[in-house]
């Protein structure tokens, strides 16, 4: 029986060397988790997406305000009004090309608003960028158009801002369990 319990001795300490080994590395692996959950949860990431989408609506404001104007002006200020239409359009580019809203191109109703604008921007370009008289002569169609578009960069703005908020929520309950998880070890 003295045989046994010296046996049983080194299989107990084995056993509690393992659980202290097992522990410390999944311990260690929840704080790694959770440091990498914290830097994914970058704000300045997250205000500069949400302030990018906010962004473009402003800008189409202001480029749909200097159509109105540039179509009732007997001598419309188009330098004015092609620089708006630049800062639009480069907004614009940078929701289809950016890394930031890559995602954001599963999302049915932004990809489909994207779409629309920039096909109205493309089909505008050649006209804002042509001859004075072309374009004067084009901006009562262009103010037309403008008021069809407003929904959908209304759209645009929305789905890509909801679509980051559920994002965001689902990284909060995401790091809450790691931190749960954390101090359960």
């Amino acid at each position: 029986m003295k045989v046994l319990g010296k046996l049983h001795r080194p299989f107990v300490g084995g056993l509690i060397a393992a659980v202290a080994a097992v522990t410390i590395l999944a311990a260690e692996f929840a704080v790694r988790d959770f440091y990498r959950k914290v830097n994914l949860m970058n704000s300045a990431s997250s205000d500069n997406v949400q302030w990018a989408l906010s962004q473009v609506e402003v800008e189409f404001l202001e480029l749909s305000q200097a159509v109105v104007i540039a179509a009732r002006a007997p001598a419309p200020n188009l330098p004015y009004m092609r620089r708006e239409f630049d800062i639009f359009y480069s907004r614009i580019v940078t929701l289809r090309r950016g890394s930031l809203y890559a995602e954001l191109a599963n999302v049915e109703d932004y990809a489909a608003a994207l779409d629309q604008v920039h096909l109205f921007l493309e089909a505008s370009l050649p006209l804002v960028d042509g001859s004075d008289a072309a374009f004067i002569a084009a901006l009562p169609a262009l103010e037309v158009d403008i008021r069809v578009l407003r929904p959908l960069v209304r759209v645009l703005s929305n789905s890509g801002l909801a679509y980051f908020a559920v994002e965001s929520d689902a990284r909060r309950r995401d790091v809450w369990a790691t931190l749960v998880w954390m101090a359960l070890l």
